[in-house]
């Protein structure tokens, strides 16, 4: 999803970012990122201000989905260098996850990779969706239990992203 007004969401993204500073100094093989801390210490540092900055983002997810009350619970930032990856994982058993793409040279990077649960019947191998025409200021909104990765980039340019989880009520 294309967000809207991107150019005014990113300086205030920007600014949440590095405001935050202090929390980004976990290196994981290249991958810099805020996640482990807030977590640690039970931080929220940006959740409000993500809801607030993706409100219309969001409404639209909730229509998508025919759910309310949405409620951003955790949101962290990562930053990636020439040759970082983050491994396969997922983000818990409910809820929907996000990654906006902050950084994001569509010719030089790759965007996030999401792997089906289940095995293509053709081959019996993992189905692997690789968005495409993905841009700085793209949303990729996906249930929190889907296992996603990033291969190593290749760029010299840094990759920067935001990520946040939501939790909802289904409307009856």
């Amino acid at each position: 999803m294309r967000c809207d007004c991107w150019e005014s969401k990113k300086n205030i993204i920007t600014i949440l970012k590095d405001s935050g500073h202090k929390l980004r100094s976990e290196d994981h093989g290249g991958v810099i990122t805020d996640f482990h801390k807030q977590q640690d210490m039970s931080l929220r540092a940006y959740s409000k201000d993500i809801a607030e900055i993706f409100d219309n983002e969001l409404e639209v997810l909730a229509d998508i989905l025919k759910v309310k009350n949405l409620h951003v619970t955790d949101s962290w930032f990562e930053d990636s260098n020439r040759n970082a990856y983050h491994g396969i994982h997922n983000h818990g058993g409910d809820g929907y996850s996000a990654v906006c793409f902050l950084k994001y040279d569509d010719q030089e990077h790759i965007p996030t990779q999401f792997v089906s649960s289940t095995l293509s019947a053709l081959d019996n191998e993992a189905m692997i969706y690789k968005p495409s025409d993905v841009m700085e200021g793209d949303v990729i909104f996906f249930p929190s239990n889907t296992l996603h990765y990033t291969e190593p980039s290749e760029s010299d340019k840094i990759r920067s992203i935001l990520s946040w989880n939501i939790k909802f009520y289904k409307v009856k």
